[in-house]
């Protein structure tokens, strides 16, 4: 429906349609597109959403924490904090809230190395360790961090941001986008491919 992006930032919005289309010409067997699948949701935003609606955010591997700075180096300062700290349900909605950014690490899957070397998005995170244009870290959990550009933004009660443009994501999520997504009522251990 709409594209644009001004300056360093790119919004997009319209409707998304998953269907599987799988082909005995392409290269990948249905297992490995299960696992590639699989892949694509654990630590991204929409597993984040369904762990912090359902009060799971630490046993899904998500640890949040609120600050007032964008550079993952400062995180040291500052206390992890929980899902009643950030959501509220507000009768027939949720209400996500926080001050400045939240930072979202997901503990358990690794940077891609891609991520690292792409100083557009890793370079907003990690900007304390670039020495000679190269990021001088090694890949480690995953850092996203979201900016509420609003005031406080509603989710519907399957996690479906109400106002698109409420909020912006920069990190690893900002760097995945498009090409990650699994469809909302994707499950991980249902998969029926």
């Amino acid at each position: 429906e709409t594209f644009e992006r001004v300056n360093q930032n790119l919004r997009y919005r319209g409707r998304i349609r998953f269907r599987n289309h799988y082909h005995s010409s392409f290269d990948f067997t249905k297992n490995e597109i299960k696992a590639e699948r699989k892949r694509s949701y654990y630590g991204s935003f929409t597993h984040f959403k369904k762990a912090l609606l359902s009060n799971k955010l630490r046993k899904e591997g998500f640890r949040i924490y609120e600050t007032k700075s964008l550079r993952y180096s400062k995180l040291k300062k500052i206390q992890a904090i929980d899902e009643k700290d950030v959501l509220v349900f507000k009768g027939k909605n949720w209400e996500l809230g926080f001050n400045n950014y939240l930072l979202v690490e997901y503990m358990k899957e690794r940077e891609s190395p891609n991520f690292l070397m792409d100083a557009e998005f890793s370079s907003i995170l990690y900007e304390d360790f670039i020495h000679d244009d190269k990021i001088s870290r090694q890949p480690s959990k995953q850092v996203s961090i979201l900016k509420l550009l609003d005031g406080p933004v509603e989710l519907d009660l399957n996690g479906q941001i109400i106002n698109k443009f409420a909020m912006t994501s920069y990190g690893y999520w900002s760097w995945e986008r498009l090409a990650n997504l699994v469809p909302l009522n994707y499950d991980p251990k249902f998969d029926n491919f």
